[in-house]
């Protein structure tokens, strides 16, 4: 059997990615036009994979119902080139073990092209309209040859990538893309999430047609409905409707299932009137984090403190551990998680109807955080990429809607103190279930810092660029805290790093210059303080 290969060559892939490299360099360094824009999308779109993810994560920000929608950026979420069908039926009648006649009375020959494969209506021999779902070939082993090369997760730390796991990250990111190509998971994961639609009213989810689908076949009811943009002609009152769908279904997912949609880009949404009453549909399953008990616990726990206003700094550092931070970034920061999480959970604290236009979530975010901002950001455990994902995209989708929406009431009857499942958290066998907290009273009792913190600051050009900020007994571990790279080429300008934290030691670590490194543009400087 022979097909016109989504399968590509090593070689003509390394290509491909070579060229959108290309063009994602010029346009962070010289900006976008139109022409440019439309080039970058469609290499992400043709190249499908990893590279079209990257791009449905970016059209998030084409959702603002005020602007006309990027038709390039649109392209990646709701069209694309298809495989035509003469490839497509041979791999059908493959997975299902016969032709394509006998299994469905109709079976559309024009595909809606997706990410790792390409959507077919059909109509079963009952009457049912269904959604098919093909997987190309060989996209596992593009979606690989794509993992390895494109760093589209690198974060600019100038050199300091050490301490910031970026090998947990890709292998989050890896595991996931490895259950997106298992379709039997992704049928699972609609069976387990079926009962959300009893809880939410208006939530509409896919059903899987068993007997139809297989590993890379997936045969699911067909949801009617149209594009986010539909819902610019609704009133305030049907948009107020659909956020409160989407609100509830975020949180009855993490908290109730556990099993989270974290893939939050517009082509997985289906919205539509019915007499009137609003219908929002979710598709596309593939992408869904199932989260462990330890994590959904201390959110829990997290939003319960914010719910409470609660000031003190220890429950909240403790939280934030639970979830997986870093001790050691968190604990420097520890005064201002309470403002933090306040600020991140306003919309859910809020008594009256929110307003997300008014909101200024960033320049306030700036002030609360400061230089501690990069403490936040790279001391985040991997596990929590999707989840941070789809909270990212409710709030795209919340701000784009335009409609002031009350969440407090479904946040309080969810995880207030009289709801049940404050009291499960409260059971001796959740409880056993937590991870141990590490506090400063935990911490090695080595010789205690005279210094509070060490700090690390890159600069280039002049421009501050990244600050990380450490507990003042890291100074112990200053060599740990340096990339590889970084370590050697210190060595080579005479810089002993070993010898500075020798002799900051025999000084009791007291504040102090510990060293600088100044290399072309880029500028380090670290220091106790």
């Amino acid at each position: 059997m022979s097909h016109r290969p989504r399968t590509r060559s090593t070689l003509r892939r390394g290509v491909q990615l070579v060229g959108l490299s290309a063009d994602l360099v010029r346009a962070r360094t010289m900006g976008a036009d139109a022409a440019l824009r439309a080039r970058i999308v469609a290499r992400l779109g043709a190249m499908h994979g990893l590279p079209q993810k990257i791009g449905q994560v970016i059209s998030l920000g084409e959702l603002d119902a005020d602007e006309p929608p990027d038709v390039a950026y649109t392209a990646l979420t709701e069209s694309g080139a298809a495989l035509p069908i003469a490839e497509v039926q041979p791999l059908v009648e493959q997975a299902l073990g016969g032709p394509l006649a006998e299994r469905f009375r109709f079976f559309s020959p024009v595909g809606i092209a997706a990410s790792i494969g390409q959507v077919h209506r059909a109509t079963l021999h009952d009457g049912r309209s269904v959604a098919v779902k093909v997987q190309y070939p060989g996209i596992g082993d593009a979606m690989s040859l794509d993992l390895g090369a494109l760093d589209w997760l690198t974060i600019p730390f100038g050199g300091f990538g050490r301490g910031f796991d970026m090998a947990a990250y890709r292998g989050e990111v890896g595991a996931m893309l490895a259950s997106e190509l298992d379709y039997t998971r992704e049928a699972a994961t609609l069976r387990q999430l079926a009962t959300l639609t009893e809880l939410i009213p208006g939530l509409e989810l896919p059903r899987v047609v068993t007997e139809l689908s297989t590993s890379t076949v997936l045969t699911m009811s067909w949801l009617a409905g149209g594009t986010f943009q539909d819902t610019r002609q609704w009133s305030a009152a049907q948009r107020a409707d659909a956020l409160r769908i989407l609100a509830r279904f975020f949180l009855e997912s993490i908290f109730q299932a556990r099993l989270l949609h974290a893939d939050p880009h517009a082509g997985n949404y289906r919205f539509r009137l019915d007499d009137q009453a609003v219908r929002v549909g979710v598709i596309d399953f593939g992408c869904a984090k199932t989260l462990p008990v330890p994590f959904t616990d201390a959110l829990a726990r997290l939003f319960r403190l914010a719910l409470a206003g609660e000031t003190s700094a220890a429950p909240y550092l403790a939280c934030y551990i639970d979830l997986g931070f870093r001790p050691e970034l968190m604990e420097p920061m520890a005064d201002r998680l309470g403002a933090f999480t306040a600020l991140m959970l306003e919309p859910w604290l809020a008594e009256a109807p929110f307003d997300f236009d008014t909101w200024q979530l960033g320049p306030r975010m700036a002030r609360v955080l400061g230089e501690f901002r990069w403490n936040l950001r790279v001391s985040g455990p991997a596990n929590a990429i999707f989840v941070v994902r789809a909270w990212q995209g409710l709030l795209s989708y919340a701000r784009a809607l335009h409609a002031p929406v009350a969440l407090r009431p479904m946040l309080d009857a969810m995880l207030g103190d009289d709801s049940p499942l404050a009291a499960a958290a409260a059971s001796p066998a959740r409880a056993a279930l937590r991870t141990p907290v590490m506090t400063r009273d935990m911490a090695d009792p080595r010789t205690p810092a005279l210094a509070q913190y060490l700090k690390i600051r890159v600069t280039e050009a002049g421009a501050p660029k990244v600050t990380l900020t450490f507990p003042g007994r890291c100074a112990d571990t200053l060599q740990e805290l340096m990339p590889d790279d970084l370590r050697a080429r210190l060595a080579d300008e005479g810089t002993d790093l070993a010898g500075i934290v020798q002799q900051s030691a025999r000084r009791g670590h007291a504040p102090a210059v510990l060293f600088e490194s100044h290399h072309a543009q880029q500028h380090i400087r670290v220091w106790l303080e």
